[in-house]
């Protein structure tokens, strides 16, 4: 091999493939890939990394720096750490437990009116629902959750810098998300969404249904949005975008009730998410519906993987028949809701917020 030819091969390496889907391919190789291998590995929460990942990507423009990083590793380890100081605190008083999570849904969720792009408020959310639900349903002590969390998002770290490097490039063509004046009308509709989160975790855990993480995280991302209600072309659009997450979860349902290779399936998995995204930017999905999207998949292909037996189709059809419902709930209080508030001048498309991390 000639030098010239060989300098060429080294500097191709480095630099990784360029294509116009590389905004996707990263979203999705960074979704599904630790996903089916962790689930490979036994690891006991093989989807925080993914679903870790889906939150960065979706809501950095580009290749986050190492500083913003250091910042969301603090608010990771940070809140964590309050989950465990307050799950020592309150863990004698259920009542107390409650008003916790209530108060982080709340705060997290105004947040998020504010700014639809606050990473910071979306971490907090995310976690408070799975810091719960593990710890009341799942019996996963909460000493162990800060280590557990920190370590996943260490992960997810190494797994966005890998990807932004094999499939550098542009930012992803989804449009930008509309943010909303906090007025009191507004302090309502988060108000009534934090309790109805709270609601809903409240009796999932209650009735000890086994989709209790994939109901919660999916509702906590479809009703945290200031107004995605607002008119009848925007409902629609968050109806289809969860549709299309359900749907392409069934070719990979059969295919692994065919038994097939797990890294077969995984490649699937990956083909599904890329066809779902290419049809997401051709609605032309808001960056939120298309987190939406990709973040309820992830969840969905977890639960068809995780389930074993010669009964994993009806396990699994009975869990999207679930989400389904969920999400149904979900719209009809955005419904109640659509009517609250006014939006901040501009369409949904002017310029987008930046990612909160004060």
């Amino acid at each position: 091999m000639s030098p010239n030819r060989a300098l060429g091969v080294r500097l191709w390496y480095f630099k990784g493939f360029s294509s116009r889907a590389n905004p996707v391919l990263r979203i999705a190789v960074a979704a599904l890939v630790p996903l089916f291998v962790l689930q490979y590995l036994e690891n006991p929460l093989p989807m925080l990394v993914s679903v870790f990942a889906v939150i960065m990507l979706t809501l950095m423009p580009g290749r986050p720096s190492l500083q913003v990083l250091s910042k969301l590793s603090m608010v990771v380890v940070v809140a964590a750490m309050v989950q465990h100081a307050a799950g020592i605190l309150l863990s004698g008083t259920g009542t107390g437990s409650w008003l916790f999570l209530f108060a982080v849904l709340f705060y997290s969720l105004s947040r998020i009116h504010l700014n639809p792009k606050d990473i910071v408020g979306l971490m907090m959310m995310i976690l408070g629902i799975m810091v719960t639900i593990l710890h009341w349903q799942f019996a996963m002590t909460v000493s162990n959750l800060p280590l557990v969390l920190a370590a996943n998002f260490v992960g997810a770290i190494v797994m966005v810098y890998l990807v932004f490097w094999l499939f550098p490039g542009e930012e992803l063509g989804a449009e930008a998300d509309t943010a909303w004046e906090l007025t009191p009308s507004h302090w309502l509709k988060v108000f009534v969404k934090s309790l109805f989160l709270l609601l809903v975790i409240f009796l999932l855990i209650d009735a000890d249904n086994s989709q209790s993480l994939l109901i919660a995280i999916t509702l906590a991302n479809l009703v945290k949005d200031p107004n995605p209600m607002a008119g009848t072309h925007n409902g629609r659009q968050r109806l289809w975008t969860t549709a299309v997450g359900v749907l392409l979860t069934l070719p990979l349902l059969l295919a692994f009730w065919l038994d097939m290779h797990w890294w077969l399936l995984m490649l699937f998995a990956i083909a599904l998410a890329l066809w779902g995204s290419a049809m997401a930017l051709e609605h032309k999905a808001s960056m939120a519906e298309y987190q939406l999207l990709m973040s309820s998949f992830v969840m969905l292909v977890y639960q068809v993987i995780s389930h074993d037996g010669s009964s994993s189709l009806t396990s699994s059809l009975t869990r999207l028949g679930a989400v389904v419902l969920a999400v149904l709930l979900g719209v009809m209080l955005l419904g109640m809701l659509s009517g609250l508030g006014v939006m901040r001048t501009g369409s949904r498309a002017t310029k987008p917020a930046k990612m909160g991390l004060d």
